[in-house]
């Protein structure tokens, strides 16, 4: 009877918990469907066709727009009875520490009454009413060359009396086509058939695993996240047409491929604005879009060197960690100290977000980054833009919050008061209003100190956090600029290393972003995945966030080794084992950087400072890294050329195969090497696909692959020697693995 009473009590709480997981889980619950009404008038459009630039429109039942002389490529297809719908809704949006609950209920929707074409010699117009009921909305829908590959588009209505909040776009995407990029992405790589909502926010911890997300849930609501969640995303797909659009608007959007043969683009605006690119391949397309979307400059030289290892605890045990890993034989190349500021206890050790040095920790600061840098290695430290109430002044001397708050410099309340975020436990913080000029330039004063003093950089933190109802200095509308936060706290870090004079040599790395990130962040990195193996949110969800982030524009991007997030609550832990660490080390050795972070809980994880196996095994892969610096830095140049990512998706390279868009945890450094992680517990076989051409095995020497067509075949890959292949022919991979040899590795 205990039993049953006790297997009763388990069922009904797990009942219980998952009716508030659902009800309390993240989704942007938007449905595009809700804009999506029935055609309520047709007519017959003849068919002709009409030239604008390179590019040639085709009317009848549907508008196709393809580059002329190659009608067979598509570039746009559209009906144009309903290609364009409004709508009149009201919305919610609730957060809590950087998650978001997105909602609206749509009161009225505007259908197509009428419309007209207008050929222009350099494009075309297309006008006409939205119709509900007794309202009528006018709208224009203007497209023009920009290029040989590139179109830009513009929807804008007019009221006359009757106001919408949404606009939409609708244009034919059949099922079979592959549809990528979005920015981050962690768990899926082709889209079609998905509705992709775009908002900077947190990437959620378990995102969807259950039962962890319930309980994540259970303790700060939305924290749990969705598939997609993430820092940077970009309302902008690439597609195996080839084909690419990407959006101006920085409301928020939702990019619907849901129909199987037409998607929708929903935003939370009246107008919109985008632009369209084609090309002979992906590659061509990505080109064309990173030249609008901006690319990112190579990293400095000493990135190339070694690894960076984050450390805590004060200047005696940084230079103890310093000796240590010099003796293990790790070529360094920095020291990330994060806690340069101090920590505070709530309840447990959190970041001092008070940007002071802390002089109880590291009294002797100064000396530390010089003593540290006559033996090569770099100091880098920690910002954010959020200053803590209760900022411990006592050891920096100042409390950096009251003089923000003073001046007005931080983001505002409608009441005028300061926007108390709750982004760390019970602590308030204030967040620095980008839209205000002398705010910013205060705040860059504070990063140019530590500059002068010889430190290399920082982990550029956060920039999801921004309230839709916040009040900011420029009077801009919070849910416009939300999504552009990201971008102008990047480019504040940068600015701040401009006026140093110190652009060129040192480095900021940023985890959140948007449209137009490429051209204000030095460096990305993955974000925060759990210490753990699944789908979710552990390592399976690193090579597809960098894969659909290099598709993105995102061309330097890296993840912490390791993981980030650990977790000790009751039948759930989330702990370092030997062979996660060693597995991550692995795959991290072929991305922009390598870099070690110790985690959310370091004393109860496994650190490279302190496991004399992981700290041998670490120090070989970042001579590995090292090795491999001259290749990577003429990859570096031509993604700032050309936007070509590091980590490659093999459809850069291989377009024509098939095979090479439904892989996931597959990718290329480069055009040279071919790598493929073993990213599950106790595996130490591999199945890897080899494009057509030869291989060779980098441990081996062994060739695998056939000249004229892709194969599938299994890899043996212990620990120690993952599967990772070079060109035939490869000058770059007979290097590395002259070196290696040499190095003894």
């Amino acid at each position: 009877m205990r039993n049953f009473l006790l297997g009763l009590f388990i069922f009904v709480t797990i009942i219980v918990l998952t009716g508030v997981y659902i009800k309390s889980r993240f989704p942007a619950t938007i449905d595009s469907s809700d804009l999506c009404p029935s055609r309520e008038t047709e007519r017959s459009v003849p068919v002709n066709t009409y030239g604008f630039g390179p590019f040639t429109l085709r009317t009848g039942e549907v508008f196709t727009v393809y580059k002329s002389g190659s009608p067979d490529r598509p570039l746009l297809k559209f009906e144009p009875e309903e290609f364009i719908a409004g709508a009149r809704a009201s919305r919610s949006v609730d957060s809590n520490a950087g998650s978001f609950s997105l909602s609206q209920d749509v009161r009225e929707k505007y259908t197509i009454e009428a419309w007209q074409l207008t050929p222009k010699e350099t494009g075309l117009e297309i006008s006409g009413n939205l119709r509900h009921r007794g309202n009528s909305i006018g709208f224009t829908f203007e497209m023009k060359a920009i290029s040989g590959n590139q179109l830009e588009f513009g929807i804008e209505t007019n009221g006359n009396g009757a106001e919408i909040t949404n606009l939409a776009f609708r244009f034919k995407s059949p099922p079979e086509e592959r549809i990528f990029g979005f920015g981050e992405q962690y768990n899926h790589l082709n889209l079609q058939g998905k509705a992709v909502p775009i908002w900077v926010q947190e990437q959620g911890i378990a995102r969807g695993k259950t039962p962890d997300s319930i309980l994540v849930n259970l303790v700060s609501r939305y924290s749990s996240g969705a598939w997609h969640t993430t820092y940077a995303p970009v309302p902008y797909f690439i597609t195996d047409r080839p084909r690419a659009l990407v959006l101006e608007n920085t409301e928020f959007s939702l990019f619907d491929f849901q129909d199987g043969e037409e998607a929708e683009i929903q935003v939370w605006a009246a107008e919109m604005s985008g632009r369209i690119f084609t090309g002979e391949t992906p590659r061509d397309v990505l080109e064309g879009y990173s030249s609008f979307a901006g690319r990112m400059d190579p990293l400095p030289d000493w990135v190339n060197e070694g690894a960076i290892v984050h450390i805590q605890g004060g200047s005696d045990r940084v230079r103890g960690v310093a000796k240590g890993l010099i003796e293990a034989g790790v070529p360094l190349s920095a020291l990330w100290i994060e806690d340069w500021a101090g920590t505070r206890e709530e309840p447990g050790p959190r970041l001092n977000w008070n940007w002071e040095v802390d002089r109880e920790l590291y009294p002797d600061w100064e000396q530390l980054i010089s003593d540290l840098q006559e033996k090569g290695i770099r100091v880098l430290i920690y910002f954010n833009p959020c200053l803590i109430e209760n900022g411990d002044k006592s050891k920096g001397g100042k409390n950096l919050y009251e003089t923000a708050a003073e001046k007005g410099y931080f983001v505002q309340n409608s009441s005028g008061e300061v926007y108390p975020l709750n982004i760390e436990g019970p602590a308030s913080a204030g967040m620095l209003d980008l839209t205000n000029g002398q705010a910013r330039e205060w705040f860059k004063e504070i990063m140019k100190e530590q500059l002068g003093l010889g430190v290399a950089g920082w982990m550029a933190d956060y920039g999801e956090y921004l309230p839709s109802d916040a009040v900011l200095d420029s009077g801009i509308d919070p849910t416009s600029y939300h999504n552009r936060y990201p971008v102008e706290w990047a480019r504040l870090n940068g600015e701040a290393m401009q006026e140093a004079g110190k652009e060129e040599e040192a480095l900021y790395f940023s985890r959140s972003g948007f449209t137009g990130s490429p051209a204000t962040t030095r460096l990305f990195w993955t974000g925060d995945q759990n210490i753990g193996w699944d789908r979710y949110d552990g390592l399976k969800t690193v090579v597809p966030a960098l894969l659909s982030s290099g598709l993105s524009g995102f061309s330097l991007n890296h993840p912490d080794i390791g993981g980030y997030r650990s977790f000790s609550i009751p039948l759930f832990t989330y702990h370092r084992s030997e062979e996660l660490v060693k597995r991550w080390i692995e795959l991290a050795t072929f991305t922009a950087a390598f870099r070690w972070h110790s985690g959310s809980e370091p004393e109860k994880n496994i650190q490279v400072y302190n496991d004399k196996n992981i700290s041998k095994f670490f120090a070989r892969f970042a001579r590995i890294y090292k090795a491999l610096a001259p290749y990577r830095s003429k990859l570096m140049e031509e993604a700032s050329e050309k936007g070509t990512p590091l980590i490659r998706h093999l459809m850069l390279h291989y377009p024509d195969d098939p095979e090479v868009y439904g892989l996931k945890q597959e990718f290329m450094l480069g055009p040279d090497f071919l790598i493929r992680p073993i990213v599950s517990q106790g595996k130490e076989k591999v199945l890897v696909y080899f494009p057509g051409g030869e291989w060779i095995h980098l441990w081996s020497g062994d060739k695998y692959g056939k000249r004229r067509q892709g194969v599938w075949r299994e890899v043996k890959a212990p620990i120690g020697e993952p599967a990772v292949f070079y060109r035939v022919n490869s000058e770059a991979g007979r290097r590395l693995a002259k070196k290696l040899e040499r190095l003894d590795i």
